[in-house]
């Protein structure tokens, strides 16, 4: 059954889709799997109040509001991993090339950001009663000055895409690993993401309060923490923003 995206509410400008999904549920209650899709999102938010920045017009900005009733507030992390499958999968599936999921919440192609995702829920008793799934992903964006890690579809591929096929294409992916983990399946979405994980059983350098160090990831926690195993041995769990991969 597909839910996702059977209404979407498209805006000329607003300062950030999350921001209108917010509003909207404060007001109403939008049946679940609307879409809001922005032409020009002035005001984009990353995680850790980052700034998502989008050329108007050439990507896809858009928010999806989800009622995750049956995910427990205590695992919600299995939610984002969900949504960076997809959004992978899509990647793949329109460019033709083999996408990585950066932990938290990156996609990489040719070790350049191509999509990001911010994920903003609300419990109710032990289960998240609602999410609103905010995704950026550059399509047919061709330059990013000032910001030598990303890229787009466009420039990765070497040709534009249709905008309106590739968003038919990832809401089709976030229903079908939506209805996935409805039913409970959370054993294929953490196996999806692992496969697709950035750095996952690879040798690295990592940057964190206690220095640079070599390790490779070795998982990531119900919590969505980071587990790095060193080559000293020493096993260190971290969250967003207390360890900097480095290339």
């Amino acid at each position: 059954m597909q839910i996702i995206g059977n209404q979407v509410i498209r805006l000329q400008d607003v300062d950030s889709t999350n921001n209108f999904a917010a509003n909207l549920l404060n007001t109403t209650l939008p049946p679940e799997g609307t879409a809001i899709l922005a032409y020009n999102q002035f005001g984009g938010k990353g995680q850790r109040g980052a700034v998502w920045q989008a050329e108007p017009g050439a990507n896809l900005t858009l928010s999806v509001i989800l009622y995750p009733k049956k995910i427990p507030a205590s695992s919600q992390f299995i939610l984002s991993k969900m949504v960076a499958v997809a959004l992978a999968d899509a990647v793949d599936e329109v460019s033709g090339l083999s996408s990585r999921i950066k932990w938290p919440n990156d996609i990489l192609l040719n070790n350049k950001k191509v999509a990001g995702i911010l994920i903003e829920s609300a419990v109710s008793g032990m289960n998240l009663s609602q999410a609103i799934i905010g995704m950026g992903l550059n399509v047919n964006q061709q330059n990013f000055e000032g910001l030598p890690r990303a890229s787009s579809l466009a420039v990765e591929a070497g040709k534009a895409f249709d905008k309106e096929q590739v968003m038919q294409q990832l809401f089709s992916l976030l229903n079908y690993y939506y209805m996935v983990l409805q039913r409970g399946n959370t054993a294929k979405i953490d196996e999806l993401y692992l496969e697709k994980l950035f750095g996952y059983r690879e040798d690295g350098l990592f940057r964190h309060s206690g220095g640079i160090d070599k390790g490779k990831i070795t998982g990531i926690k119900e919590n969505g923490r980071l587990e790095i195993e060193f080559s000293t041995g020493r096993v260190m769990e971290f969250e967003n923003k207390e360890v900097e991969f480095l290339y």
